[in-house]
């Protein structure tokens, strides 16, 4: 008969090691968990967290970032996720829809501009009943062309930011798509 001293150890650890291995990984990509965004999204691999003060018409925002530089042969160099939270009096979901135009063309060109960008596509989109908008931004950086793509989604008085960044011949890729299409909120 086996000496069960040996046995339960070894099953202990197997067990740990499963549990390691089934949160969070899902299949090559991670799954990052914001506990003070309340998201969840699948990344390629653990992404750099940071925070900023940013001054705006609404008064000083803290906007969260989870960026991630993709390394090796990924169509995407950059994949990113930042939020920050509005004074619900002055942006939220419920807004009509020229004041959610306004603050999603303000947000887009905004980005844009800081990259030295040029808005060339926004289209209306949803998160669940949430407004969002798609956007593509042309930009050029030491004489290479490259596309940010990005998805927006006001939740209440919180506002989501999806980026990827990309050639523009691969600006239609499936981890783009797959990075997007994995953003949800905790219930």
């Amino acid at each position: 008969m086996p000496d069960m001293k040996k046995r339960i150890p070894l099953v202990v650890y197997l067990f740990i090691v499963s549990c390691l291995f089934s949160f969070g990984k899902i299949g090559d990509w991670i799954l990052y968990i914001s506990k003070v965004g309340n998201y969840k999204i699948l990344m390629p691999s653990m992404p750099k967290e940071e925070s900023m003060k940013l001054t705006s018409a609404f008064g000083e925002l803290t906007m969260y970032f989870a960026s991630l530089e993709s390394e090796g042969v990924d169509d995407n160099m950059l994949y990113q996720c930042a939020f920050s939270e509005y004074p619900t009096e002055k942006i939220n979901s419920n807004m009509n829809k020229e004041g959610l135009d306004n603050f999603f063309n303000g947000a887009a060109d905004a980005s844009a501009k800081k990259m030295n960008g040029k808005v060339t596509t926004i289209t209306e989109s949803k998160y669940k009943e949430y407004p969002g908008r798609y956007v593509v931004i042309a930009l050029n950086v030491d004489g290479e062309n490259y596309i940010a793509l990005q998805k927006l989604i006001l939740v209440k008085n919180r506002f989501f930011m999806l980026q990827t960044f990309t050639k523009p011949s691969r600006a239609e890729n499936n981890n783009a798509k797959k990075f997007f299409e994995s953003f949800d909120l905790f219930q």
